[in-house]
């Protein structure tokens, strides 16, 4: 991966920036600057501009300063090819562009999802390209990586991806192929069904039946025509015996139903013979039908008289528990306008005591006041004693010491006796401080009580101005409350006057209702009488309709009669022994020809199974045949996605490259450093039980000065960095060999800040080795060391918002 040239607007701490790296002269390129400047953004946003994110800086989105933020990178991975990310810092919306060599636009559109996708595809993984060209601020590489992360990277710098894809590929093939072997496997349990042999013979036992059938079948037909012959001698007695049972059938419902006609008859003269008293009875009834509709009305006119009394009463009732309502809100009205009328009365007393609280008020804010003042004193009087106290000392050591006075002696008496007094005053200070505190408290607790007396007595005396309002109210509530108690006396009355007669219509109600009952009990009485005088007009039709109905039903039994004396005798007995026995063949012909039917059938069944198992047998055998075909193929692809998994060729290329690995790092210390380190990486180690080896990638190092071998993780940090340094290098080599690309670009970010001077000038010389091996484009390194910067062959000087080439 080589980077040529990258363009910068907007972003992180830069405005504009274009530095064309291919201008720089040499292959070691220092980068430098203040901290701060944007040396680690600069070189960042170079794998920024391809993964839309930095190492350590975050997002392209989340540097943006504007807009229009934006950066191109112009590089070479095989090919040239150019990476554009555009970044609006309001939206966070970003656009991204992919570019050939020519300016050429490699995609169809400006998503970056699509773009990602074209860079997981022809670019290396941002954790392999940070584990070997491009080591970020604080990283220390290959060695910092977990043992199943570093195979995992080396095994992506290797390009072993390609097997990795071919296994995954083979596994696809090897699964779809055990799936459509279990689909064949499943299709040839479901081919079922008897053996061929035992439907031949049952076939042939089918055919048997069928001959035996049919010849039963002929012999039954046989004796059925036979039967039929002698039949044809009594078939004219027989018809005038089947005539003779249909007249006799004839006969009996002629009978019977010539009985029901003349009973019929009998009933209709026997009610003509009441006719007179039925018409009676039918007068009668309609009488007492018009009385008891005449009494039903005059229920309902009752019932509706009385509705309309009680719904009057009810509204009077309404009307007087309105008043009473009104009467209660009167009495409310009194209470509360003669409420007012007090607190009005009491405010006026409140008014004439509010001077004399104000006063009060006044004079115990005076007393606190005073209190507080003595207070402060006090406080100030203890601080300004300390100072007379030292002060005094101090007089009078320098009086000692000038030995202005008449002796030593008396001046320090004079003195000790002056701060004695002071001392005492001091000692009670704090107990006078806290009674005047207490008095204080007791001044201020009782002003507010004061204030808020003073603002009970002004809120009292504010009552005062409803004293007239009160008293307008009070009267006016009195007149309504005893025109409300007009109201429901009056409406009391009214009420009681719908009750008494409302009492005296249901009395009436009652006795009506007992006339319809009396009535409705002689209506049921009489309604058979007149149902039967209903039935008189039909009674007579019906004599008339019946009398010739009769005569003809008569004709008729006599005819019938008349038929039977003419008709031939019966057959004898031998005529019933040829029916049964046709009757018999008949039935043995029916069970023949199902037998027959039954034979044939079977016989097709059979036929139909023998076709369908021979059918079978060429099914089962085509799929035992395609079933070993799929194994055969099952085998071989499973065996091929082991070999090309991570225990097979990917293994072995592991091998291959460890060798190389450690003699290109080891040349790199040796040549740099001298041998007192050696690198060597071990694809197994010993378990900690002691007893077998696992599976690993462990780094470990000799050190042939303190005579140890151990993992890399237990050598110093600066020890690290070089022996990570030279790992990396190597790591980047080898792949810059596997995939045939010349002239990378290696980026070191601060990597060897913690190194000495010595270390450091290792350093230096270990990145240009590599660069002679890997015949890299550049080495960029961030350093601050000025004797590390003076070893570059060029500088790219960063600060104030841009990058240049010193």
């Amino acid at each position: 991966m080589r980077f040529n040239r990258i363009t910068i607007h907007d972003l992180g701490p830069f405005d504009n920036v274009d530095l064309d790296l291919s201008a720089l002269s040499g292959k070691l390129v220092a980068v430098c600057g203040k901290n701060g400047s944007g040396k680690t953004t600069l070189l960042e946003l170079m794998p920024g501009a391809m993964y839309r994110a930095c190492p350590t800086r975050g997002s392209i989105v989340s540097l943006a300063t504007s807009r229009e933020s934006s950066v191109e990178l112009h590089g070479v991975n095989g090919k040239p090819f150019v990476m554009r990310q555009c970044a609006d810092a309001v939206s966070g919306a970003g656009t991204a562009m992919v570019l050939d060599g020519e300016g050429r636009s490699l995609l169809d559109s400006t998503k970056v999802r699509d773009c990602d996708a074209w860079v997981a595809k022809h670019l290396p993984a941002p954790e392999v390209l940070y584990t070997s060209s491009f080591l970020a601020q604080q990283s220390s590489g290959f060695i910092e990586l977990k043992a199943g992360k570093r195979k995992e990277v080396l095994l992506r710098l290797l390009n072993i991806e390609r097997y990795e894809a071919l296994a995954l590929r083979a596994r696809d093939n090897a699964r779809e192929t055990k799936q459509r072997w279990d689909t064949l496997k499943a299709r040839l349990a479901d081919v079922s069904g008897p053996e061929l042999a035992v439907l031949e013979q049952e076939l042939e036992a089918a055919q048997q039946a069928l001959n035996a059938s049919a010849l039963e079948l002929v012999q039954a037909t046989g004796k059925l025509e036979a039967l039929r012959v002698t039949m044809q001698q009594y078939s004219e007695r027989a018809r005038a015996q089947q005539r003779r049972q249909a007249l006799s059938q004839k006969q009996t419902t002629t009978t019977t139903e010539l009985g029901e006609l003349r009973s019929r008859l009998s009933n209709a003269q026997k009610l003509l013979e009441h006719k007179d008293k039925l018409q009676a009875a039918a007068a009668l009834y309609a009488q007492h039908k018009q009385e008891l509709s005449a009494a039903q009305r005059e229920v309902n006119g009752l019932r509706t008289v009385i509705a309309a009394q009680l719904e009057e009463q009810q509204e009077h009732e309404k009307r007087r528990e309105r008043a009473r309502e009104r009467m209660f809100d009167a009495r409310e009205a009194i209470g509360d306008a003669q409420k007012r009328i007090r607190d009005a009365q009491a405010g006026v007393a409140a008014r004439d005591k509010l001077a004399d609280a104000k006063a009060a008020l006044a004079e115990t804010k005076r007393q606190w006041q005073a209190i507080a003042d003595d207070l402060a004193q006090t406080r100030t009087w203890i601080v300004g004693s300390k100072d007379e106290r030292i002060k005094g000392l101090r007089t009078g050591l320098k009086a000692i010491d000038d030995l202005q006075l008449k002796s030593a002696k008396e001046t320090a008496a004079d003195t000790l006796r002056k701060d004695d007094g002071r001392a005492k005053a001091e000692r009670r200070a704090p107990e006078q401080i806290k009674k005047l505190q207490a008095d204080l408290e007791a001044a201020q607790r009782a002003e507010q009580k004061q204030i808020d007396a003073l603002d009970a007595l002004r809120e009292a005396a504010a009552a005062v101005k409803d004293l007239k309002p009160a008293e307008l109210a009070l009267a006016g509530a009195r007149e309504n409350l005893a025109l409300y108690e007009a109201d429901a006396e009056k409406a009391g009355q009214a009420a009681i006057a719908a009750s008494l007669a409302r009492t005296a219509q249901q009395k009436e109600l009652r006795a009506s209702q007992m006339k319809v009952t009396r009535l409705s009990g002689n209506l049921e009485r009489d309604a058979k009488a007149a149902e039967h005088a209903d039935k008189l007009e039909r009674a007579q039709a019906r004599v008339e309709e019946l009398g010739p109905t009769i005569a003809r039903v008569e004709r008729e039994l006599a005819d019938i009669a008349t038929e039977l004396a003419a008709l031939p005798p019966a057959p004898d007995a031998g005529y019933a022994n040829v029916a049964n026995a046709q009757a018999r063949a008949a039935h043995e012909l029916r069970q023949c020809e199902q037998k027959d039917r039954e034979a044939h059938a079977l016989l097709v069944l059979i036929g139909a199974q023998r076709d369908h198992a021979v059918q079978q047998d060429l099914k089962r055998e085509a799929l035992r045949a395609e079933l070993a075909a799929v194994e055969a193929t099952l085998t071989d692809w499973t065996r091929l996605s082991q070999d090309l998994g991570k225990d097979g060729l990917q293994a072995l290329e592991i091998d291959c490259a460890i060798p190389e690995l450690n003699e290109l790092a080891n040349d790199l210390l040796h040549h740099c450093h001298g041998g007192r380190f050696t690198i060597e990486l071990r694809t197994d180690r010993l378990h900690s039980d002691g007893k077998r080896f696992v599976e690993d990638l462990e780094v470990r190092v000799i050190d042939t000065v303190e005579g140890r071998d151990a993992p890399v993780e237990t050598y110093s940090p600066g020890e690290r960095v070089i022996l990570g340094e030279a790992l990396s290098l190597a790591i980047c080599m080898v792949a810059c060999q596997r995939a045939g690309l010349s002239n990378p670009t290696l980026v070191r970010d601060e990597s060897g800040a913690a190194l000495d001077e010595d270390n450091g000038r290792v350093y230096v010389a270990m990145l240009r080795r590599a660069a002679e091996l890997v015949q890299a484009d550049k080495v960029l390194f961030v350093t601050h060391n000025r004797e590390l910067k003076d070893l570059a062959d060029a500088r790219i000087e960063v600060g104030g918002g841009t990058a240049v080439i010193s």
